[in-house]
């Protein structure tokens, strides 16, 4: 929770519309509302962690698989030049 708080606190704004997974909405929907000070829609969505913030023209993806895409990326990339392959 302590996570998804503090992203959704930096990225997202008041009428903002944050998709979390089913479990988490019935998890931590109601905490994840009050914990922010935006007045933001809560909506379950498509995905099986994580969030994924609507904000106007702009989404903020923050689901698992996409948090995991983006870290290994950059293992890969710290490994690499460790292994001096890069």
């Amino acid at each position: 929770l302590d996570f998804l708080v503090k992203k959704a606190s930096a990225l997202s704004g008041d009428g903002d519309i944050i998709y979390l997974s089913a479990n988490d909405m019935k998890d931590l929907g109601e905490k994840l509302k009050k914990a922010l000070k935006a007045k933001v829609e809560l909506k379950a969505g498509k995905i099986k962690g994580g969030m994924l913030i609507e904000r106007g023209s702009y989404n903020y993806n923050l689901s698992v698989e996409a948090l995991i895409e983006q870290y290994s990326e950059e293992l890969e990339q710290k490994i690499g030049k460790k292994l001096n392959v890069l």
